[in-house]
């Protein structure tokens, strides 16, 4: 048996109140919604860059995710930039389960029609379990 522990940088992340949307991770969201944040808050005079700062669960997770888990000697830490690379993973390796550590679902928000399509960061886990 093998499994896939995945953890997205939002999991760490104080979000502020006015930003608690699911944002789709897409070359279009990305223009129309957090280049117009950015520019939106710098308005204000807050750097949203410097606004966006792990909060305290990340002192300790490790500590706590190996008192949980069992690793073994051989266990790979990969890091990416995208859930992309996990779907890849978990299908490369044909992994039996999926523990995901994310502010998101990552099940997609387009409905299931989506999963005929291609994978992206706010659907990969929807796709892995709509590919069985």
């Amino acid at each position: 048996m093998s499994s896939l522990i995945t953890i997205d940088w939002d999991y760490f992340m104080n979000y502020m109140n006015h930003w608690n949307g699911s944002y789709i991770e897409n070359d279009n969201n990305i223009n129309k919604h957090w280049y117009k944040k950015y520019y939106e808050e710098k308005r204000r005079g807050i750097d949203i860059t410097r606004s966006m700062n792990v909060g305290d669960e990340v002192d300790n997770f490790w500590q706590i995710l190996k008192k949980n888990v069992d690793f073994k000697k051989d266990t790979k830490v990969l890091l990416t930039e995208s859930h992309l690379a996990a779907y890849k993973i978990a299908i490369d390796n044909k992994v039996d389960s999926v523990i995901s550590f994310d502010s998101h679902s990552d099940l997609g928000y387009q409905g299931l029609d989506s999963f005929k399509f291609e994978v992206n960061c706010a659907d990969w886990l929807g796709k892995l379990l709509y590919e069985g």
